[in-house]
C-alpha cells in the first residue's frame, strides 16, 4: 500500500495580502469598467428616493425646459413661438390664459434675485402636480408654456403636467 502524506498549507501574512491586492484590484476593474460604459451613454443608471411634495408623479418635462434646450439660446428653439413671459413685468392677457390652473408667487431675495413659484390651483392640482421654484436673477426672464393647450377649458386646465417654466438669462440663453 502506498503512503498518503498530507501537506499542510500554512497561511503566511504574504499569501493574505496577495488575496486581498487581487480582489481590489478585481473591484477596481468592474468599477472602472461600469464608469467607461455610463460615460458612453451604454448603462443608465437607476436612481431611487423618496417622493418628496416637490417630486410627488410629475411625468412632463423638467420645470427649466427640456434638457435638449439647456444652453441654446431660447428665440432659437422650437417652444419660443409657444411661450409667454410671466416675469418681470405685468403678465399679458395671453399669458393670464396660458397660466390657467396655474398661480404664480414672486418673493424678492436678499440678493436682488426673485423666486418665482409656479403653484397648481384649484381642481387641476391633482395628485402628483408640483410647484415648480425659479430663482430669477436681475436681467432674467421666466415663460411659461402649455405644451398642450388642447387639454384647457375655460378657466380651467384639466392637465398641467404638460405645462412649463422656462428660465432664460440676459443674454437669451436657456438656464
Amino acid at each position: 500500500m502506498e503512503e498518503v502524506k498530507e501537506e499542510k498549507k500554512v497561511v503566511t501574512s504574504k499569501s493574505s495580502n496577495m488575496v486581498i491586492y487581487i480582489v481590489f484590484v478585481i473591484i477596481l476593474l468592474v468599477v472602472a469598467g461600469g464608469a467607461y460604459l455610463y460615460g458612453r451613454g451604454s448603462v443608465k443608471p437607476v436612481v431611487l428616493s423618496a417622493k418628496t411634495s416637490d417630486q410627488a408623479g410629475f411625468q412632463g418635462p423638467p420645470p427649466s425646459g427640456p434638457p435638449s434646450m439647456k444652453g441654446q439660446k431660447f428665440s432659437d428653439t422650437s417652444l419660443y413661438t409657444q411661450a409667454v413671459q410671466i416675469y418681470p413685468g405685468p403678465i399679458s392677457e395671453s399669458a393670464k390664459a396660458i397660466l390657467t390652473g396655474w398661480n404664480l408667487k414672486t418673493t424678492n431675495l436678499s440678493d436682488g434675485s426673485v423666486q418665482a413659484d409656479l403653484i397648481p390651483v384649484g381642481s387641476e392640482a391633482t395628485e402628483g402636480d408640483t410647484m415648480h421654484s425659479f430663482v430669477v436673477k436681475p436681467g432674467y426672464k421666466l415663460y411659461f408654456v402649455d405644451l398642450n393647450p388642447s387639454d384647457d377649458k375655460p378657466g380651467m386646465d384639466e392637465n398641467t403636467h404638460d405645462d412649463l417654466g422656462i428660465l432664460v438669462d440676459g443674454s437669451g440663453i436657456v438656464q
